[in-house]
């Protein structure tokens, strides 16, 4: 396959699944409300959808041991979950939504796994970065949530679920013209040598309570946001396309990464301005009461500061253990943050209903702070450590 055979057969598949996917999932909080769920009932709800991802991840990721199994198994879970996107749509009370969300976050974390490891591996093989053909998922969000713009202002949320579940069972059509190479990945997996671990999996628990406790919270303040843009007055309309504009500027970040990478040539600058940007997404809500101005501020600003973790922080763990037990770890620390955030989610209501909106996101700010002062205080040890250890050898 060339270069160009492997983005005409990735390029549609990304726009088309994560197309369906922003027609879902950014509108949760949103379509609780107009079901005219209370806030306990919705934050029960936003608990449950961190919970199943992690849940779903956990029980069906095991099976995905093979590019031909990984292929299937991501074809099975988006036509599940375009199915329960159109049961979706009749939901009208709270226990048809409960076990309905369960169901469809259970699925939907996974075949965005499935396709990134199929696509990481491709685009590999033929000397493309990944982040290429990742521009496009984010590019079909950006379309869906401006086309929700439009939509909801003429159809009830219940039709836009229909138009979720078509882009869905496209997105699996079009996984027919990817194909694997089974064989060659088999010869390689035997050729291949397991690389050794640089530490030990206790070496890299401080990295994981504080990535955990900030990306928790980063992920909560995102699932109660809209809540608080709804109670502030701003229209379902309006925030689809907001969200859709603070994608644009999330992609504008990508495209010039390779121009950032020459200003930032620390990759721990450009962590710590990443980490900033996502807490002051964090905070604006505590002091910006205009229902418009706390909109685009806060999800441009997290936007561009997912960008710069996006490029920069994958290699954390990495470089704490080493490519061996990466798997095991990244999925610990994905199924903690989505534990921690359900966890806030859950207790949100009772938080922001007895105190207020401003009290809730300043504990979610300080935690994801706490978190970050962490992961500095872990980084300055390791590398007191390494250097310690360095003198010991020169010595010898």
């Amino acid at each position: 396959m060339s270069k160009k055979d492997f983005y005409l057969r990735y390029i549609p598949i990304y726009l088309s699944l994560f197309m369906g996917d922003a027609l879902l999932t950014s509108y949760y909080s949103l379509y609780f409300i107009e079901n005219g769920l209370s806030g306990f009932e919705q934050s029960i709800l936003l608990a449950l959808i961190p919970f199943s991802l992690f849940l779903g991840s956990l029980v069906l990721s095991p099976f995905a041991k093979t590019p031909t199994r990984t292929l299937w198994l991501y074809r099975g879970a988006v036509i599940i979950e375009a199915g329960l996107t159109l049961g979706f749509s009749f939901c009208n009370n709270f226990a048809s939504l409960l076990v309905l969300t369960i169901l469809i976050s259970f699925f939907n974390g996974v075949p965005f796994t499935f396709l990134e490891s199929l696509a990481s591996v491709d685009s590999n093989k033929r000397g493309i970065p990944y982040g290429n053909i990742r521009l496009f998922g984010t590019l079909g969000y950006i379309i869906s949530l401006l086309a929700g713009f439009f939509l909801l202002r003429n159809l009830p949320f219940r039709d836009v679920y229909y138009f979720s579940a078509g882009l869905l069972v496209f997105a699996v059509a079009l996984s027919f013209l990817v194909k694997t190479e089974e064989e060659e990945f088999k010869r390689e997996e035997k050729e291949e040598e397991a690389p050794k671990s640089k530490g030990s999996f206790k070496s890299a628990i401080p990295l994981l309570i504080a990535v955990s406790l900030f990306y928790g919270a980063f992920l909560a303040s995102g699932y109660i946001l809209p809540i608080r843009l709804k109670d502030l007055g701003l229209p379902d309309a309006d925030y689809s396309l907001i969200r859709g504009i603070s994608l644009g500027a999330e992609l504008i970040a990508l495209l010039l990464m390779p121009l950032l990478n020459r200003f930032f040539k620390r990759k721990a600058i450009a962590l710590m301005v990443a980490s900033l940007l996502l807490i002051l997404s964090i905070a604006f809500p505590i002091f910006i009461k205009d229902a418009y101005g706390l909109a685009y501020s806060s999800l441009i600003v997290s936007s561009i500061g997912k960008a710069f973790l996006f490029a920069y922080e994958a290699r954390l763990f990495e470089e704490k253990i080493g490519k061996k037990g990466l798997g095991v770890i990244l999925t610990l620390s994905n199924g903690l943050v989505n534990l921690i955030a359900g966890s806030w989610n859950l207790a949100s209501s009772s938080i922001y209903e007895n105190l207020s909106f401003e009290a809730f996101f300043i504990i979610l700010a300080s935690v994801a702070l706490g978190g970050r002062a962490i992961l500095i205080i872990d980084e300055i040890l390791t590398r007191r450590k390494e250097k310690k250890a360095i003198e010991k050898e020169s010595i010898r």
